[in-house]
């Protein structure tokens, strides 16, 4: 606050009339009426100094009272009502930053917390604060700004920036005279200037804010498996999860984890309108938008799990300057060369716009199209589909709505062998019809989720409808309706399959079914107990699979080979098998196996290693 209101608010904290401190001070009533009035705003040192002696002002209330009297406004940053958690590393570095150099902008998304780290620091500063969310005439900033710098204090905070950013050659005309911290959702660009991004919280300090509002609501509340959930659902937003906790009055936590982001609303009235729910926050971040990064930003939302910049210009016609403007006003972030948007940001964008979600499912159809999960390139392009996956589960689903048959059927062909998408195969079948490789591919996908009804029925499907020019396919379902029935413990029909199978393999030379057909074999042989005969299959399979460089093939015939070793007692060789198997990668089945096997094998450090790294491939696989 000004002079005029600083003076009377101490006088009245005094218990004193204006005649009283006149005369404790040595100074006529007229003069403070006329300060108190602010008709006279610049007071003489030694007014000064008679007025804080009979007020009794020390401390941090004294050095705002003089910078007050010196013609500054002052505003004292607001008295925040919850401590401060798990930002001390933040406040540090940027005390260090403010040593070193005169403007730090603090950036992040709306709700991440700039405002309360930028209390704390102007706390510690003896700051000016000046909150400047409700200005918007640039010559009304000009003139805060103009008293700011005749206080000559040790530090201005420019609180909410952002939508004065056509003014910033204010702020760089007052780093002469003192330095400067701001908060703004984007950076302001100026030389000189030292960005700090305020990141998210981290998942234990987000569940401790949780539980720390949950507790200001619900007495007693301890902590509960939901909550860490729910704060990973909010991103670690602290507003987010302000505006979520007091939910607890009425829902339980997993009823709030079902729907936290349906009910950011009704925050706090004592709070800046803007931040009374999530949406406001964001309207705020979205106003500032021109029509072009507006429309942009909408179209974004039609990705899942973000996107590359090639994604993102194929998709939205989107160019990378576009991209970083979007990513500069925090509404965009950016991690390696993937473009994404916080889950809170993501839920309010999917809302603006119904765009047609057309681009976005043929882009990655073409990506899908040049897949290959069999080959040299094989390992390659599972981490594409690793990273893409939940984009391109969003294009298939595209793809099954519209009953595209073409489409469905290039997703099935490429992606049978990718266990986290390939759940799509039966309903693609629903699409589709009776087509035999089709049918193969779905039964596979019903085998390796234990359906064998299921996959029986689609391999028997497949092999009537296999003309002459489809030996392959036939020769295929034939082996894989043989693996059903050894998963099923039925090894001697297993067995019969499976040597019918080879056999076909061999009399058309089919590249992949002699050496599939020999390991399968080798499963039912070392089922049944001939050991000699496993051995014999899994060492020719293998020497097939490396000369066709196919990793998940190489996989199981290690493993295979280690679990005949075992068996004889050489545990020597079985491990180097388990870990040749673990080394080829390409299938999570036989990368588990060799972990939770070899784990038995050796020390006891290295088996808690494995066996953690087999529980993470469990948790991100259901069908393991």
């Amino acid at each position: 606050m000004d002079l005029a209101g600083l003076l009377r608010a101490c006088r009245l904290r005094a218990g004193l009339t204006q005649e009283e401190l006149a005369e404790l001070a040595g100074l006529s009533t007229d003069a403070i009426g006329l300060l108190e009035r602010g008709e006279r705003r610049r007071p003489q040192r030694h007014t000064v100094d008679r007025l804080t002696s009979a007020l009794d002002l020390t401390g941090a209330a004294l050095d705002e009272f003089r910078r007050a009297a010196r013609g500054m406004r002052v505003v004292a940053p607001p008295a925040p009502t919850t401590p401060l958690l798990g930002r001390e590393r933040e406040l540090a570095e940027i005390e260090e930053l403010l040593a070193e150099v005169r403007l730090v902008t603090l950036t992040g998304p709306g709700g991440v917390g700039k405002t309360r780290l930028a209390i704390a620091v102007a706390a510690r500063f003896g700051a000016a604060f000046l909150p400047l969310a409700e200005l918007s005439d640039p010559a009304q900033l000009a003139s805060e700004l103009d008293r700011a710098r005749r206080g000559r204090p040790p530090l201005i905070v420019l609180d909410n920036f952002e939508h004065l950013l056509g003014a910033r050659g204010l702020v760089a005309d007052l780093l002469a005279d003192a330095k400067v911290l701001v908060t703004s959702r984007a950076a302001l660009s100026l030389s000189g200037e030292h960005r700090y991004e305020v990141a998210c919280l981290p998942a234990r300090t987000a569940s401790e804010l949780f539980e720390q509002r949950a507790r200001a609501v619900v007495p007693g509340f301890t902590t509960d498996p939901a909550v860490e959930p729910i704060c990973r659902r909010l991103d670690g937003l602290p507003l987010a999860i302000e505006l979520a906790a007091p939910w607890l009055r009425v829902l339980s936590p997993q009823q709030l984890l079902d729907r936290c982001h349906t009910l950011l609303t009704d925050g706090p009235h004592d709070s800046p309108a803007r931040q009374r729910t999530l949406d406001a926050t964001l309207n705020w971040s979205y106003e500032l938008l021109d029509a072009r990064q507006r429309t942009l930003f909408a179209n974004l939302a039609v990705f899942v799990g973000g996107c590359t910049e090639a994604a993102a210009a194929a998709v939205c016609d989107a160019t990378l300057g576009e991209l970083a403007s979007l990513v500069d006003l925090s509404l965009l972030t950016v991690s390696g060369q993937r473009f994404g948007m916080l889950e809170t940001v993501h839920d309010y964008a999917t809302r603006l716009d119904d765009s047609s979600p057309d681009r976005h499912a043929a882009y990655f159809l073409d990506l899908v199209e040049h897949i290959e999960l069999v080959g040299p390139g094989e390992l390659d392009h599972r981490e594409t589909l690793d990273r893409e996956r939940a984009n391109i589960h969003r294009a298939i689903g595209h793809a099954v709505a519209a009953r595209d048959v073409s489409a469905c059927m290039t997703f099935a062909r490429r992606l049978w062998r990718y266990r986290p998408l390939n759940a799509w195969l039966p309903t693609i079948v629903d699409v589709v019809g009776e087509d035999p490789e089709l049918c193969l591919w779905a039964g596979m996908v019903a085998r390796s989720r234990d359906d064998h009804p299921l996959a029986k029925k689609l391999f028997h499907t497949c092999i009537a409808a296999c003309d002459a020019t489809l030996w392959n396919t036939r020769v295929a379902a034939e082996h894989n309706l043989g693996v059903t029935y050894f998963e099923e413990g039925d090894y001697q029909r297993a067995a019969e399959l499976e040597r019918a199978a080879l056999a076909a393999a061999r009399s058309v030379n089919s590249g992949y079914g002699v050496p599939f057909g020999l390991v399968s074999l080798g499963d039912v042989e070392w089922a049944m107990g001939d050991l000699a005969a496993a051995r014999a299959c899994y060492r020719e399979g293998l020497t097939l699979f490396e000369q066709l460089g196919h990793n998940a093939g190489i996989s199981h015939a290690q493993t295979g080979l280690g679990r005949v070793a075992l068996r004889c007692g050489d545990t020597a060789e079985a491990a180097e098998r388990y870990r040749a198997g673990l080394a080829a990668g390409g299938d999570p089945v036989f990368a588990v196996e060799c972990l939770e096997t070899l784990a038995d094998l050796v020390g006891p450090a290295e088996a808690t290693d494995l066996r953690a790294r087999a529980a993470v491939l469990r948790e991100d696989d259901e069908t393991l």
